[in-house]
């Protein structure tokens, strides 16, 4: 099979899938918001809040700051919304960072934090626009100076990073015999002074699959197209055709096989056919337990992913392995990041069946133990074209009547498929190439029903490559968190944090104090 007649149909300018996305939420807009009136009556709910720390830093080594000492003044308003029912359902939570360095010649920084998942509903039943969009500090390079903590003072490899998808769809039966979606997707990719990593990415789907009533056998087709482009780069399209057939012997149990082609021309001048075939399966003995396995053959090798989530009353197990190609700037590479909120709202399933009830309960005891919900668990860099990425995460929670241990371990291989330099010339496989490490453990303890300590460590570490040297980095932290009224909290802590490199050491110490306030 070969893509004359799938290309005909989709491939249309890229400018095309933009203005499609853009009107479709344009005309989804009003039914967008009287989705957010009716959800706002039924569970959801702004929770605006205020942060104001003070930090006295001392450091030595490359990190910007000053080495006799200086004090960081932090101001940080927040807003978050939050949706379990109704039309609109996600989270948003945004807060902006208002820092002022006392020693500094560019005193004052002002930041931005987001992170923002939302579906809505536009037309019951039938149409549908998922919204994801972050903004958080990320790492430039995996082989730079590196920090292991957020408000850490150095500047020198770091930057704000922006990263919004939204993708408008339709979904719906044909007469019985199968299921229908067409979706369309735009996104984009800033990096603040790093215009290299900057994105856009447009797509389109068209799949249909047998109906969930087909029993034992299902199968499936669908057809799709990627652009990608970067500023600084060359652009790239991706067509892909695929079929899939799937066996469910009994609840437990799903196997499934796929195979189809793919045309790209990520890693060459010109576009090339390659066949795809690959398979896997789902198993799910239990609600607290799910495996999952695949592994396919792409244009750029072996493609798999493995998962697996189990929990207890009082634990949580995640593991995954995956290899797979990162066709865009985003930090956290493919998938979906993990963060401290996603791994407690799992384990809270069995006590708070109710995704509402179970939000509130895991704000409530992260806000308890002085921790961020949104606290990344995993590590990760920018990336100024196509790449292969293997990405693998371990992640376990333990919460007792008055302890909590969680720890996070990461490990991720970048390689580059491009030559972003010069859009003219031969890919230069190999090169850009970074590998990451990462392991962190925290543990806290609640002294008493309104006071909590907590000692956290983390070991990072970048092996040697073809073109840098290796770096690794060690941070360690202890702090109090207490409960001064039902809206305000205090928390005091103390930090240190060493980096070793051949280029840019440093080590840094910390002491903060700041009072948050929801309202």
């Amino acid at each position: 099979m070969r893509f004359s007649r799938f290309q005909n149909c989709m491939a249309k300018p890229p400018r095309l899938l933009i203005l499609a996305t853009a009107a479709a939420s344009a005309m989804l807009g009003p039914a967008l918001v009287r989705a957010q009136d009716a959800g706002a009556v039924r569970g959801s709910g702004l929770v605006p809040s205020l942060v104001v720390s003070e930090s006295y830093t001392r450091g030595n080594g490359v990190i910007g700051g000053a080495e006799s000492g200086e004090f960081v003044t932090r101001v940080s308003p927040g807003l978050r919304w939050s949706g379990r029912s109704g039309r609109v359902r996600g989270d948003v939570n945004y807060a902006l960072d208002a820092i002022h360095y006392s020693k500094r010649t560019d005193a004052t920084e002002v930041t931005n934090r987001l992170n923002a998942n939302v579906q809505a509903e536009a037309i019951e039943q039938f149409a549908f626009v998922d919204l994801q969009a972050n903004i958080g500090q990320s790492a430039i390079s995996a082989t730079g100076q590196q920090f292991a903590f957020d408000d850490f003072g150095g500047d020198a490899n770091r930057t704000e990073v922006a990263n919004v998808q939204i993708s408008p769809y339709i979904i719906g039966e044909l007469g019985g015999f199968a299921t229908y979606q067409v979706r369309l997707g735009a996104g984009f990719t800033r990096a603040r002074d790093v215009p290299s990593a900057d994105s856009d990415t447009r797509s389109a789907l068209v799949s249909l699959s047998s109906p969930r009533s087909a029993g034992q056998l299902g199968w499936g087709l669908s057809a799709q197209r990627q652009d990608l482009s970067f500023r600084d780069g060359r652009d790239t399209t991706t067509d892909r055709v695929s079929g899939s057939v799937s066996w469910r012997p009994d609840v437990d149990w799903r196997f499934f096989l796929t195979a189809g082609q793919e045309r790209t021309n990520i890693g060459n001048i010109i576009s090339r056919t390659y066949d795809n075939y690959g398979g896997g399966l789902n198993w799910s003995p239990s609600p607290r337990t799910r495996v999952a396995l695949q592994a396919e053959r792409r244009y750029f090798g072996n493609s798999y992913s493995a998962s697996f989530e189990h929990r207890t009353p009082r634990t949580v197990w995640r593991y995954s392995d995956s290899r797979d190609a990162t066709t865009g700037g985003d930090p956290n590479g493919f998938g979906q990041p993990v963060t401290l909120f996603d791994l407690f709202f799992l384990q809270f399933a069995s006590n708070f069946p109710d995704p509402v009830q179970r939000e509130a309960a895991v704000r409530d005891f992260l806000r308890l133990l002085g921790r961020d919900p949104n606290e990344l668990l995993n590590i990760g860099a920018l990336v100024n074209a196509a790449s292969v990425q293997r990405r693998q995460e371990l992640s376990a929670a333990w919460s007792g009547l008055r302890t909590t241990v969680t720890v996070q371990a990461s490990a991720t291989e970048l390689q580059v498929l491009d030559n972003p330099a010069d859009p003219s010339a031969p890919p230069v496989i190999g090169t850009g190439n970074s590998r990451q490490r990462g392991l962190t453990a925290s543990v806290s303890y609640r002294l008493t029903p309104r006071a909590t300590a907590t000692a956290s460590a983390t070991y990072q570490t970048s092996p040697s490559g073809t073109q840098f040297g290796s770096n690794s980095l060690q941070g360690i932290s202890f702090g109090l968190n207490t409960t001064v009224s039902r809206t305000a909290r205090l928390n005091v802590s103390a930090r240190y944090s060493d980096y070793t490199s051949g280029t840019d050491p440093y080590q840094e110490t910390a002491l903060t104090a700041a009072l948050s306030l929801s309202f």
